[in-house]
């Protein structure tokens, strides 16, 4: 698996290599014409470019974030989990060229990548009322069940 990480940390840079071109060619950018259309066409490159800029810092970023691990014993699986969807989507979107550089890399034809997602939010719920507090407290410590029982009472919400 080191050579997964490193694969994969190699193509993060040069995913991050591209982001410096595009803003290389953001910073050239001049308004010259004085016709209407030609800054119409220019603005809407320059946006494109900017789009094409942020969805590869977004990869830059996910990549960086990313926990590459075996997945269950497997020498041909890497499980890379992630901490959001987002992060998930965005290596999702370049998941092809990040296998193939990896397979190059490494030697392994039958190379795979699993993404999953360790989203703290989804798994978190959110405690409002005082019977749900109670349920909670009786998961966490099943003695406050035990003590309920033993003293025999009822607790009014």
């Amino acid at each position: 698996m080191d050579e997964v990480r490193k694969s994969i940390n190699i193509f993060a840079e040069s995913v991050h290599g591209k982001t410096k071109d595009i803003s290389d060619a953001d910073s050239s950018y001049t308004y010259g014409g004085e016709d209407a259309e030609e800054e119409n066409y220019t603005t809407q490159d320059n946006n494109a470019a900017n789009t094409e800029n942020q969805r590869l810092i977004n990869i830059y970023i996910a990549l960086s974030k990313a926990k590459v691990q075996t997945y269950k014993d497997e020498p041909f699986i890497a499980q890379l989990s992630v901490p959001t969807s987002e992060d998930k989507q965005a290596i999702d979107s370049v998941r092809k060229e990040l296998t193939q550089f990896i397979m190059q890399r490494t030697h392994y034809p039958h190379m795979k990548l699993e993404i999953i997602t360790q989203d703290a939010d989804s798994t978190k719920s959110i405690i409002y009322s005082p019977v749900d507090k109670f349920a909670f407290l009786m998961k966490q410590s099943p003695a406050i069940e035990k003590l309920k029982d033993n003293f025999k009472c009822e607790i009014k919400y």
